[in-house]
């Protein structure tokens, strides 16, 4: 087994190969993802790292793919929508790169698809993530909205209605 300060040394190298840019180690953070099932697909400790000089993000996740020693480095930049260790695993997942459980790979061709479906919906209204995620935000306060007067009305046509009888 490595040393830690060999395991953070060889993530950052990857981190500098891949990326082109200078990492320094910020925490290690104990990953659980779980299905719907609330089965676990994978475990395992995520390394954060803050970056200098790269041109799109300040942090990137890292890890080793796999228990064996000399397994695959899996790096996952942080953005938008990859904001922390578990999302950056999901992500590895969702992209092939961090294997889960065989019984749940069909869930995870039937998710890509719709994953690449939802992106060319995207890409032919030449709508941008920011803007579906305001979208959807607006839609759930409507959704609320119209729920809470819905609540409203029904309550005033039962007192409407227990006044008649």
């Amino acid at each position: 087994m490595q040393e830690a300060g060999e395991y953070l040394e060889v993530l950052a190298m990857a981190i500098r190969a891949n990326y082109q840019c200078e990492p320094t180690h910020r925490a290690s953070i104990f990953v659980r993802n779980k299905n719907g099932d609330d089965e676990t697909v994978w475990e395992g400790f995520v390394e954060v790292f803050d970056l200098a000089g790269h041109p799109e993000s300040d942090s990137c996740y890292a890890w080793l793919g796999s228990e064996d020693p000399h397994g695959k480095i899996v790096t996952v930049l942080g953005n938008v929508l990859v904001d922390s260790p578990k999302r950056a695993v999901e992500a590895a997942i969702f992209m092939g790169v961090q294997p889960v459980d065989s019984r749940f790979s069909q869930d995870l061709v039937l998710l890509r698809w719709q994953i690449t479906e939802a992106k060319t919906i995207l890409r032919r209204t030449q709508m941008k993530s920011e803007d579906l995620a305001a979208a959807i935000q607006a839609l759930e306060q409507t959704r609320n909205r119209i729920r809470r007067s819905a609540a409203i009305l029904v309550r005033r046509k039962l007192r409407e209605l227990t006044r008649i009888f």
